[in-house]
């Protein structure tokens, strides 16, 4: 039993040992750990080998297995993946062949001017394909709920194209096939006014439409208005509109498909993405709806990936100087051996650095030498790597640049025109974030009381719990050794590459928050950020620019592209203007003075519970839309900017609630994987999920008193 203990607590409580092809299962309790064994043997197990069987035994809580249950396990991974290639065959030959049969849709755009008094006749020559029609309107249009006095009125009606029927010229005559679109109340900015499309969808009986089929009558639009000038606009018909209610249904289909593929790993994220995207499209195609290449690219947002590019590459030349390692080592350092003031610092350095840089390149740098700090002091990295993860993606919340839900929020088209800078988004969101992580420090404090909560071995069984001591500090011959050692293994290695990037980050950073002044306003963070890598490359001085981009996430990168084509892609099917529909009816339905806290907590806490169990990323991509239009819905009169930090804050925080939630998330538990320390989803989850339920309750009640009692924005 002795030697048993003296192998435990020499190689650090390492929860998977192969000894004589037996394999050695560890439970901590509060965390499973899987970690390679060593070729060093201080402990004599004789596991029982059977032929064909599978045999367990038992030391001191210590149960051990045969290798037969791995075989099985890998043939029956086996089965599963050929079953999951055939099936993803399948969806490619089916994706394939509906893509090769069905064109592109274009719809030609024709102008047209409503003269005062006069109706304006269109004929639709092209017979429907189904029986709906869709007219597509462009022009000086206001809201559908504003209180304007101006319209512009659509008729469809029915027109003989037989000689040899007794039917009416104007079958078609009832206020469901009359359309009526508001105009600009002001008539003398017609001219100089926004554009505004207006899309609408006719229904047509089936005795009507099988008339249309068989060539007896045909369709026009007749146009008029009640002005006293004349109007112009640009109309498109479009003789197969899709129908929405079973958009819906596949859009909603799709997105599940993509979360399952993320949620259970069946294939790469960027992969799911892509096949995702391309399913959309083919069900598009599907229903007559196929986008052209040139409408495709256009959907993806170049402003979005100029940003992460340039982020990826100035983060990448900083981390080549060692700044990362040499910080944690600082922690260590002022820490003086002490435990809760290490993670202290760790939480708070990968917080500032978050905020700064973005979140997953943080952890991406600081999770190696943060196990490294942890094996030293013999605390379990697990529940370590857990915490700066949280203080990780609530440092992200703060700027704009500091994690991807933000990137794609500040890009935004409709954000940018509403003036949502970068020094007004981050001194709305560190403000809330500040008490966000006054709350999760002292929530985690009562999660883990004492220090034995964070050693190796605190939940072992009792036999090796006895020989446990809880210090929260080391000695102080053991803090200088250590100390020695980590400043001589991770010093600053380049400090003129240091001070170059220091250079750059300075003028990226100084731009950002200068964004709000007129001539610096003019250029796009993400042009801000290429010209800071720019600026770097020119100091950096190398004849060659392929050592830059080895930092470069390509995967992310297309990742993000993919996102935007197949959120588009789903919003033509109609599945985000349903969500809108049902978020606008619950705001509405209750009284005019709550509907601002309604529509932040709606937004708070809907996207921060989906944002725990799947990606943020395209969740804020779908999210985002719906957030704009809720805005600009004339009726609900709320503003736009505590809706949009409610989304925010509800996409950071609520990517802390599982392993998967967030990129950063992802980042951190790979590369302790690759330290022989894994994470599992249910023990991340009972540390992290009410640390961001606790998260969210001291943001809804920061929302609350700063924009609707205040009304701060």
């Amino acid at each position: 039993m002795k030697s048993l203990r003296k192998f435990l607590l020499r190689k650090n409580a390492y929860s998977r040992l192969e000894l004589d092809s037996s394999v050695v299962n560890i439970s901590y309790g509060a965390f499973d750990e899987h970690i390679p064994s060593s070729n060093e043997t201080y402990v004599d197990i004789q596991a029982a080998k059977n032929d064909g069987e599978c045999t367990t035994s038992t030391i001191c809580g210590i149960e051990t297995t045969n290798n037969t249950t791995k075989c099985e396990r890998k043939n029956s991974q086996k089965v599963l993946n050929v079953l999951k290639i055939l099936f993803l065959l399948i969806i490619w030959m089916l994706s394939t062949g509906i893509l090769m049969s069905k064109d592109e849709k274009v719809l030609k755009y024709h102008q047209l001017v409503i003269s005062v008094g006069q109706n304006k006749s269109y004929m639709l020559n092209e017979a429907p394909l189904v029986p709906r029609i869709g007219v597509i309107v462009r022009g000086a249009f206001a809201d559908d709920n504003s209180n304007t006095s101006n319209f512009v009125y659509i008729k469809v009606q029915q027109f003989i194209t037989a000689t040899d029927t007794n039917l009416d010229s104007t079958l078609i005559d009832n206020d469901e096939m009359t359309l009526k679109i508001p105009i600009i109340e002001n008539i003398s900015n017609i001219d100089t006014a926004n554009e505004i499309n207006k899309f609408h969808t006719f229904y047509l009986d089936a005795n009507i439409f099988q008339q249309i089929v068989e060539n007896i009558t045909t369709l026009r639009l007749q146009i008029t208005t009640n002005l006293p000038i004349n109007f112009p606009i640009n109309l498109a018909y479009d003789s197969s509109p899709i129908d929405k209610s079973m958009g819906v249904i596949y859009a909603a289909a799709i997105l599940i498909g993509l979360y399952i593929m993320i949620i259970w790993e069946i294939v790469d994220r960027t992969f799911a993405a892509m096949l995702s995207s391309t399913i959309a499209i083919a069900v598009l195609s599907l229903m007559n709806e196929r986008p052209t290449m040139p409408e495709i690219l256009s959907w993806i947002d170049v402003e979005t990936l100029l940003l992460l590019f340039g982020m990826m590459i100035l983060v990448g030349l900083l981390s080549r100087t060692g700044l990362f390692d040499y910080l944690a080592v600082y922690a260590f350092e002022i820490a003086k051996g002490r435990i809760w003031p290490l993670i202290y610092c760790l939480c708070l350095f990968t917080a500032i650095l978050s905020a700064i840089l973005d979140n997953v390149t943080t952890l991406l740098l600081m999770t190696p030498i943060s196990i490294r700090l942890c094996e030293a002091m013999k605390l379990n990295p697990i529940p370590i790597l857990t915490t700066m993860i949280i203080f990780s993606n609530i440092g992200g919340a703060m700027t704009p640049v500091g994690d991807p839900p933000n990137i794609i929020i500040a890009s935004n088209p409709h954000v940018v025109k509403h003036n949502v800078d970068f020094l007004n988004f981050t001194i709305h969101m560190s403000v809330g974030a500040i008490f966000v992580i006054i709350q999760t420090f002292l929530q985690l404090r009562l999660k883990f009381r004492t220090i034995g909560d964070l050693r190796v071995i605190n939940s072992m069984t009792s036999c090796i719990r006895e020989e446990i001591a809880d210090d929260s500090t080391i000695s102080i011959e053991t803090y200088g050794r250590m100390l020695e050692e980590l400043k001589e293994r991770y010093p600053i290695r380049k400090l003129s590459l240091l001070i170059k990037s220091a250079v750059a980050f300075a003028f990226v950073l100084g731009c950002f928050f200068l964004h709000s002044l007129p001539y610096i306003g003019r250029l796009s963070l993400g042009w801000i950020t290429l010209l800071g890598v720019i600026l770097l490359l020119i100091l950096y001085d190398r004849r060659t620019i392929e050592s830059a981009l080895e930092r470069v996430e390509w995967s992310t990168l297309l990742f993000f592209a993919i996102l935007f084509v197949l959120m588009e892609s789903l919003a033509k099917l109609g599945l985000i203007h349903f969500v809108g529909n049902q978020a606008k009816n619950i705001v509405l339905s209750v009284s005019e003075g709550s509907r601002l806290a309604v529509a932040i907590l709606i937004i708070l806490w809907v996207s921060a519970l989906a944002s725990a169990f799947v990606d943020n990323i395209p969740l804020t991509t779908m999210m985002i839309r719906i957030t704009v239009s809720l805005a600009e819905t004339q009726s609900l009169n709320l503003p736009l900017q505590p809706l949009l930090w409610a989304l925010s804050f509800g996409a950071c925080l609520g990517g802390n609630g599982t392993l998967i939630g967030a990129s950063s998330n992802i980042v951190c538990a790979s590369v302790a994987e690759k330290h022989g320390y894994h994470f599992t989803f249910m023990k991340y989850f009972k540390i992290a999920f009410p640390a961001m339920i606790g998260s969210l309750v001291v943001i809804s009640g920061y929302l609350y008193v700063s924009h609707v009692f205040f009304t701060w924005h």
